[in-house]
């Protein structure tokens, strides 16, 4: 086998060009099948992992998906919202016991999800902790997740500001300034990529209420055109003011924690009869998900083994004219001395280093995609 291995090797780099086009043949072939494989794994895994986690979320009627994404990866779906009045319905219900956190997540700051929540809860439901700074305790304050303000170049101390949602109309909706106060420990969900505001700062980013500045002198129109973000401090804070009864005022879900699971039962029933709400268990909807991505991944597979059937017979073709012209070769071996049984080792050790290099293509490919694919999915 040792001559067998230096006959190989001596091959092989007499014949770099060849052995270079089978490896990358070959391991381009296996990379793209065994990469989105791991992406798909790795994917469902981490959703997965999350939905088990929340055991119920209520939201407006529509499409399931959507408010799924919505209340667990804070992904805009368009759904409608649902007055933050049904938290305390929730919890104030007599027929079930459970705990209720509302999220309203309907904009973005240098394009990470603003959600607005009730901060403490929800920082203790999903097991977070403030690692540098503190906890919000004035409007206009945020806290960020540990991956967005790795992204955005902030920290404790430095300001935010929401990204513009309407740019032919500049005096409404304007842009709020959010000063940091706090970034949360890693962590590997979308708690990370996100800008956490109490709800209140999450209604005045979407214009449901606003301040007056008292040392503002300018009529309003004037004054809007002059400032180019609303600003919140300890002076005007006070000024804030929302219309209306605030129970009437919006969030995209609420994430329910029922005591038992007859109180989810409870729930469900009730709000799936109802003509304005529905009542999600997520880990189930996430299989229906993943079941229809599956299914779409399987007519890839079925397109990758009939590429990959055709790329093997053209290899096998290569290696039989390979043998055909050297048939000279194992003849003057065969002279040399090497019997038949050597010269078939030395063909089999050709191939297998053949296959560890598209292995080696495999691996670091796999690895690449791997660091890559949180990035452009935004995991």
């Amino acid at each position: 086998m040792r001559s067998a291995c230096y006959l190989a090797w001596g091959y092989t780099k007499a014949h770099k060009g060849r052995t270079l086009i089978l490896v990358l043949a070959l391991g381009l072939l296996l990379l793209l099948p065994t990469a989105v494989t791991l992406v798909i794994r790795s994917y469902d895994a981490r959703m997965g992992a999350r939905a088990e986690a929340t055991p119920m979320i209520i939201g407006a009627k529509g499409n399931r998906y959507d408010l799924l994404l919505q209340a667990l990866f804070f992904r805009d779906g368009r759904t409608d919202d649902v007055p933050v009045g049904l938290v305390e319905r929730l919890e104030s219900d007599p027929a079930f016991d459970a705990e209720a956190i509302p999220l309203y997540a309907r904009y973005t700051a240098e394009h990470a999800p603003i959600v607005g929540t009730e901060l403490e809860a929800y920082f203790a439901f999903r097991g977070l902790s403030v690692e540098q700074g503190g906890l919000p305790d004035l409007m206009g304050q945020a806290v960020l997740g540990r991956s967005a303000a790795k992204r955005l170049g902030v920290t404790v101390g430095d300001t935010l500001t929401t990204d513009r949602v309407n740019l032919y109309n500049l005096a409404k909706s304007m842009p709020l300034e959010l000063n940091i106060v706090g970034v949360l420990a890693a962590t590997n969900s979308a708690d990370g990529e996100a800008v956490f505001v109490d709800m209140k700062t999450a209604w005045i980013t979407a214009g449901h209420g606003h301040g007056h500045d008292p040392t503002a002198h300018q009529s309003e129109a004037s004054h809007s055109a002059a400032v180019t973000a609303i600003r919140i401090t300890p002076d005007n804070a006070a000024s804030f003011h929302f219309h209306g009864d605030e129970s009437g005022l919006p969030c995209s879900a609420v994430l329910v924690l029922p005591e038992t699971d007859k109180d989810r039962t409870l729930i469900t029933s009730r709000y799936n009869a109802s003509a304005d709400y529905q009542a999600l268990r997520p880990a189930a909807v996430m299989n229906e998900l993943m079941g229809l991505v599956l299914r779409i991944k399987r007519l890839f597979d079925v397109n990758t083994a009939l590429v990959g059937i055709a790329v093997v017979l053209l290899i096998g073709l290569v290696i039989a004219l390979s043998m055909k012209l050297r048939e000279a070769e194992r003849k003057t071996l065969h002279k040399l001395g090497c019997g038949r049984w050597l010269i078939v080792q030395t063909q089999v050790v050709e191939l297998a280093i053949v296959l560890a290099g598209a292995a080696v293509i495999v691996a670091a490919g796999s690895a690449a995609v791997m660091v890559i694919a949180p990035m452009v999915l935004g995991w």
